[in-house]
């Protein structure tokens, strides 16, 4: 079974969450799409502040220079290093 090339669903997928087209993730567009995700489960004050943290430690994960940005490039590096471990 082939697994789905990484640069191409990191472009599908940064090109959903850059919702304001400026070339980059903020951590307010990284929440948005978990919330996005998360719509459909329970909305206590829990799982809320769980989220947070989760998008806190993605998003530490993915912005590699620490600048607030998540490039479509450190998104790919780090998807890549994802697949890698999973294989």
């Amino acid at each position: 079974m082939q697994r789905p090339d990484p640069a191409t669903m990191v472009s599908n997928l940064f090109s959903k969450i850059d919702t304001k087209n400026q070339g980059y993730i903020d951590k307010a567009e990284l929440q948005s799409a978990f919330d996005q995700i998360s719509a459909g489960a329970t909305t206590d004050s829990a799982s809320t502040s769980s989220t947070a943290s989760n998008v806190e430690t993605m998003f530490k994960a993915f912005d590699t220079n620490n600048d607030g940005k998540i490039t479509k490039q450190e998104l790919t590096d780090g998807m890549q290093k994802l697949a890698d471990a999973l294989d």
